[in-house]
């Protein structure tokens, strides 16, 4: 057992200090991470989080007395979402993305039925496949891929038109974890449509540009539903949700995810999301657009210093996402510790240049500028970034001198930006 260090309020707060300072002095480009403002996060605290709001299909009727103001925020709350995402229905009881996608999925299938989603080398969430993984579960569905333009990187559209008549799949699953470019949805909905499939997409990664309206919604080229994290490129409290435009589809999904999944949801979340939806109502087209301008700008600057990004051909991104190949100067996994130690936090993964794989082989790294974004890192800032990563992956420098100029570089951005609270650190305690 690990020897006992927390011993009282202090040391519990030593470490959390610690914390804040690290990612202070860091470029923290992690592509699932953000930071919500500090009216979200002190609504997180609120005496929500000791109640149970279990609702099943009215969410004005609750299943404990007292919460009839719970209630009646979460309404409101489910209002300003349809206005973010243009939707009719709007759940946001799954506690993250993947419950959010399991209850999709199971909610739209039958025993036996296919799923169609996109596989781990090209950046897919394969929900479906880590579904199958629980025992009891394991005849239940059957999980095939999307045939996919490695080159493009995107969903290859003749295979897949191909596929779906020939396979007749129940449910297709657009969406990934490595996306640089939309998918294309409406250029098959037509052969779903024979089969009876329904077409779902995961837009965890992608659900702030959707609400800052840099994205295309998914709803209107042809998908039934959409899943994803109120987290990521949306700068929220942690969980999930998904919206539809059909009564159908949110009471089939809705039903598989209450109770089976969840009951309480956590209701702390319910007056941070408020605050979150009105941000991005004010902010939201202010933020989602910096935040793509400044991954094409990343991946032109990363490019021209012999650190190679996917599709160049195509202007690298158009989401918050760059995707580098840096199989010349390394194992991916090991060049990604070495930017840890100089502060430089991204994610190692398998791009599609890995396959066939044997799914231990990575040669990416995937760097999102969420968050860069957010502490107020404009397009003309990647040149510095990009001079920082290079000289770890390419120069091969002692990662803890680059630490140095990286805080110093972090140091230079002071404030919180797209938030209501001006003057906000984007480090440290609520202020």
């Amino acid at each position: 057992m690990a020897e006992l260090t927390v011993k009282s309020f202090a040391d519990i707060q030593r470490i959390l200090d610690n914390h804040d300072r690290f990612r202070g002095t860091s470029l923290n480009m992690i592509a699932s991470e953000n930071i919500p403002s500090a009216t979200v996060r002190k609504y997180l605290t609120c005496d929500f989080g000791g109640r149970y709001p279990t609702y099943g299909d009215d969410p004005a009727v609750r299943n404990y007395l007292g919460n009839q103001y719970i209630a009646e925020l979460e309404i409101q709350v489910q209002e300003l979402a349809k206005r973010v995402f243009d939707a009719k229905f709007v759940d946001f009881r799954p506690l993250g993305g993947q419950m959010a996608g399991v209850a999709t999925i199971t909610g739209l299938t039958n025993p036996g039925d296919l799923l169609l989603e996109t596989g781990n080398c090209y950046g897919g969430q394969q929900i479906g496949s880590k579904l199958i993984q629980a025992s009891a579960l394991r005849n239940c569905l059957r999980v095939e891929y999307l045939p996919y333009d490695a080159h493009e990187h995107i969903i290859d559209v003749p295979k897949l038109r191909a596929m779906i008549l020939e396979k007749k799949p129940r449910l297709v699953v657009f969406g990934r974890a490595h996306i640089l470019f939309p998918d294309p949805i409406r250029e098959v909905r037509d052969e779903a449509d024979k089969v009876g499939a329904y077409i779902a997409y995961d837009a965890s990664h992608v659900m702030g540009l959707l609400a800052g309206r840099c994205f295309p919604n998914p709803l209107d080229n042809g998908a039934d539903v959409v899943f994803g994290s109120t987290h990521k490129a949306l700068p929220g409290p942690q969980g999930g949700m998904y919206f539809t435009r059909q009564e159908e589809i949110y009471k089939k999904v809705r039903r598989a995810l209450y109770p089976p999944i969840v009951t309480n949801h956590h209701p702390e979340r319910i007056p941070a999301l408020a605050a979150l939806w009105l941000e991005m109502l004010e902010f939201g087209p202010a933020y989602a657009g910096q935040v793509a301008r400044n991954s094409a700008a990343l991946g032109q600057a990363l490019h021209s210093r012999r650190i190679e990004c996917l599709c160049a051909h195509k202007g690298f991104s158009t989401t918050h996402q760059v995707l580098v190949d840096v199989s010349s100067h390394g194992d991916a996994s090991g060049i990604a510790l070495r930017l840890q130690e100089a502060h430089i936090i991204t994610g190692a993964g398998a791009i599609p240049k890995d396959l066939p794989s044997d799914g231990k082989t990575k040669s990416g790294l995937r760097l999102g500028t969420q968050e860069l974004t957010r502490i107020g890192f404009v397009e003309r800032d990647m040149q510095a970034v990009a001079d920082l990563l290079k000289r770890v992956v390419v120069n091969r420098e002692e990662p803890s001198g680059v630490a140095k100029d990286v805080a110093a570089l972090v140091g230079q951005f002071k404030e919180l930006r797209f938030v209501f609270e001006k003057g906000t650190p984007p480090y440290g305690p609520i202020c």
